[in-house]
């Protein structure tokens, strides 16, 4: 039988706006070196990875492709223009993907993700998992809130802050963005989410993520992950 490939997609699409510049986030230097080329020398090196698809912000495609050069990323089989949204972006990596394979989506802009975490992913789908999401237990008591008001609080040890990678047999993840398709209120911010909405038999499967891979959002994210570069 065969193993069916495993393809990385980092989702670059995003813009600088919150952490204060024009350049989109993930050509931002961190410890000196752009972050997308942080979390792609990571994906480069892991073993369990085959292929690594790049989905760029559109006016910046030339910008990543001359980094891929000069960084000798050999895995890196597409840099393919991003969608408006994130779930955009990843419905034309599926869309651009041919034939069986596993798909890991990756936020750029997490430059901090380990070699750990995307093997233990791709073991849980090569595992029988058709699915799975990274995640950290969350170190915050969680309330909610209405009107202004704290209405309650949520029970700490079954919660969780989702992290990337997330990771999916491409069959199912597009079988789920098939259903999404027929609900007019269809959101969602991660494609994890996508599969336990529409498809609720299917079990997710979780790894242990890391603290250091956080994403990195607004100007103190940015300063937190200089000092991570840093080793601090």
């Amino acid at each position: 039988m065969t193993v069916p490939r495993v393809v990385a997609v980092l989702l670059a699409g995003g813009t600088g706006t919150r952490v204060g510049h024009e350049t989109p986030k993930q050509l931002l230097e961190v410890g000196g070196r752009p972050i997308i080329v942080h979390a792609l020398s990571v994906f480069e090196r892991c073993e369990a990875v085959d292929e690594v698809v790049v989905m760029m912000t559109p006016s910046h495609l030339g910008h990543v492709q001359a980094l891929v050069m000069q960084g000798g990323f050999t895995k890196v089989a597409g840099i393919l223009p991003g969608g408006d949204t994130r779930t955009a972006s990843t419905r034309r990596a599926l869309a651009a993907l041919e034939g069986d394979c596993l798909v890991l989506f990756h936020d750029a802009a997490r430059p901090f993700v380990t070699e750990r975490i995307i093997t233990e992913c791709v073991d849980a789908l090569r595992g029988g998992y058709r699915a799975v999401t990274t995640a950290i237990d969350s170190a915050d008591t969680i309330v909610t809130v209405r009107d202004g008001l704290m209405t309650g609080t949520l029970e700490r040890s079954s919660l969780a802050r989702c992290q990337t990678p997330q990771g999916f047999v491409r069959e199912t993840l597009l079988a789920a963005y098939a259903l999404a398709d027929e609900d007019p209120d269809f959101a969602a911010t991660d494609d994890a989410s996508v599969v336990a909405r529409y498809l609720p038999d299917e079990p997710i499967a979780v790894v242990s993520g890391d603290p250091r891979n956080r994403k990195i959002t607004d100007a103190l994210d940015l300063r937190i992950a200089e000092a991570l570069a840093e080793g601090l």
